[in-house]
């Protein structure tokens, strides 16, 4: 099932971490590969840094970019940033 973003709309799915917890992820899956400055949830719910790849033939890993490192509302999201605007 899909859902929605509350602060900006966008389609995501929750992913679930090894430790139980919901996360937020952007809806549509990306091409990665590891080491890198984006996060990125893997189908287990682990997050590794890594470095988007546009799709490529035989490009086998794919995960979910966390919706907290693309939501342009991100930070009313966060517990540094609870009730302040930007």
């Amino acid at each position: 099932m899909q859902y929605r973003c509350r602060g900006c709309e966008a389609p995501i799915v929750w992913m679930t971490t090894p430790k139980g917890k919901k996360m937020p992820c952007d809806a549509y899956p990306v091409s990665y590969t590891v080491g890198g400055k984006d996060p990125v949830v893997t189908p287990s719910g682990e997050i590794v840094m890594a470095t988007i790849r546009p799709e490529q033939p035989g490009v086998t890993r794919r995960g979910y970019r966390p919706h907290w490192a693309t939501c342009p509302k991100g930070y009313a999201f966060s517990a540094s940033g609870r009730g302040r605007r930007r």
